[in-house]
């Protein structure tokens, strides 16, 4: 594609001649299709995204995890609540290594193989094993970046600014390099031994983090109890809190709030009840509360969100 923007290879990796690196997206934006002349292996953490490849479009989940040659197109459409890691390297560093990882079964399927002419495989782990890549990228993370402050992921629009910020390299420290690899060959090894792992379509925790959502909508109104949430579902209020985000990327609270004002919407839309009576009929305390709710969510006032839809009606 001729208009594929190019992503520069010395926003990715402070130390040039170690090719290797980690980064975060806490809420990953929409991304124009861009190629690079690395590759990265990305794990979902959270929320929902199309990955754009090549021209076409891949539905992406908590779980994912998806290993990318960067010669292809690729960018994100439709992010929703969407946490990344990004593990970025040169295919050389696997090359360098003196036992022969294409052993491994899965390996050459995963990283190597072409799908469709397209160099893009996906797999999808369960939330064991899903924790157990992450901590693994977290331990390539402090390797390389010790200090307190996690390294972000670059916006495309940013590159420039970013690229002065990056100007000078980090210095060499190759026993953290090789603690580094030894993490990197770790998950690249578990990765190739996972490729064919097929998880249950349907685990009994999933099945509890819908029923839980099930209960948000239909009492949408009725104030959230943490603990009986939990309690309802058969979970500890921790473990129900932690896989409740990983698989939703929000909280409950944050869940039942947009619930609520969804709710508000479609009696925006259909009833002649004030703001203020839909606001209450939605469980927000009042109205001003409802209104900065309903703003931040939808983009526009209630009142200027009912005059849309009146006049998309006419």
């Amino acid at each position: 594609m001729s208009d594929t923007a190019v992503f520069e290879r010395e926003l990715v990796f402070r130390t040039p001649d170690f090719p290797l690196d980690v980064s975060i997206w806490d809420n990953h934006p929409d991304y124009p299709e861009i190629t690079h002349d690395f590759c990265e292996i990305t794990l979902i953490l959270s929320g929902t995204a199309f990955k754009l490849v090549a021209g076409r479009e891949y539905p992406l989940k908590a779980g994912d995890v998806f290993a990318l040659h960067g010669a292809i197109p690729h960018g994100y459409r439709n992010t929703r609540n969407l946490k990344v890691v990004n593990v970025t390297y040169d295919p050389s560093l696997l090359g360098n290594v003196e036992f022969d990882v294409g052993e491994l079964p899965g390996y050459q399927d995963l990283f190597y193989a072409r799908t469709n002419g397209e160099g893009y495989r996906v797999m999808h782990l369960d939330l064991a094993r899903l924790e157990e890549v992450q901590k693994l990228s977290r331990a390539i993370e402090k390797e390389l970046h010790p200090g307190p402050t996690r390294r972000r992921a670059v916006r495309y629009q940013d590159r420039k600014q970013t690229s002065v910020e990056n100007s000078e390299p980090l210095p060499r420290d190759r026993g953290c390099q090789f603690m580094a690899m030894a993490h990197f060959m770790n998950l690249v090894g578990l990765l190739s031994r996972w490729r064919f792992y097929k998880p249950k379509l349907v685990s009994e925790k999933i099945m509890n983090i819908e029923r839980a959502l099930d209960y948000l909508e239909q009492n949408f109104a009725e104030p959230l109890d943490h603990l009986e949430l939990a309690r309802r579902v058969g979970m500890s209020h921790r473990n129900f809190h932690r896989i409740f985000h990983r698989i939703t990327g929000l909280t409950p609270s944050a869940q039942l709030q947009r619930v609520r004002v969804k709710k508000a919407a479609h009696l925006l839309q259909t009833t002649d009840k004030s703001v203020t009576e839909i606001a209450l009929q939605c469980g927000f305390a009042d109205g001003s509360y409802f209104t900065r709710c309903f703003g931040k969510q939808i983009g526009m006032t209630p009142r200027h969100f009912r005059e849309k839809g009146s006049e998309a009606a006419r």
